[in-house]
């Protein structure tokens, strides 16, 4: 992003860190002056529009906090909405898939764990390799083993929620 971009977004805005929430600074009409800005798309998430651009807030709060941007920032509850700092943290790529959100399409209710070969399968990735940690004949089994590697492998304690 170039500096007059940066520029642009820390003098079009006020960013509350405790709230998440974004308050015009700038409009191209005067009442609309501190008002929250923000709608939020089809995937959760809010944005912003810039003339013609359109901006993720959690991005633009990066920004205005610290001056740049971030190639990842992960939400750490989930909450695409929750833009408070205490919620946003810059990540890598690696780093932001070890606190993902349960695949709607999971039909165990637990990440990591399938159901085949006449059992529960439990697995987990090490550097984007997929690691078999065993197949059970329990559910809880299979979850406990996933559990127990992800403490071991590094995952996030909200992945999966």
């Amino acid at each position: 992003m170039k500096k007059e971009e940066i520029e642009l977004i820390q003098k079009t805005f006020d960013y509350d860190r405790n709230n998440g929430m974004l308050y015009r600074k700038e409009s191209f009409h005067k009442r609309y002056i501190g008002w929250t800005a923000g709608a939020i798309n089809g995937r959760g998430y809010m944005l912003v529009r810039i003339g013609k651009k359109k901006y993720p807030v959690h991005r633009l709060a990066w920004i205005i906090s610290f001056g740049y941007n971030p190639v990842e920032i992960d939400h750490i509850d989930h909450d695409t909405t929750n833009n408070s700092m205490d919620n946003l943290r810059e990540v890598d790529r690696k780093t932001q898939t070890k606190n993902r959100s349960i695949s709607k399409n999971n039909k165990t209710g637990t990440n990591g764990v399938s159901v085949g070969n006449g059992g529960f399968i439990a697995y987990t990735a090490i550097d984007g390799e997929r690691v078999h940690l065993g197949t059970f004949s329990t559910k809880a089994e299979a979850v406990s083993a996933r559990q127990a590697s992800d403490i071991v492998v590094g995952y996030h304690e909200n992945h999966g929620a």
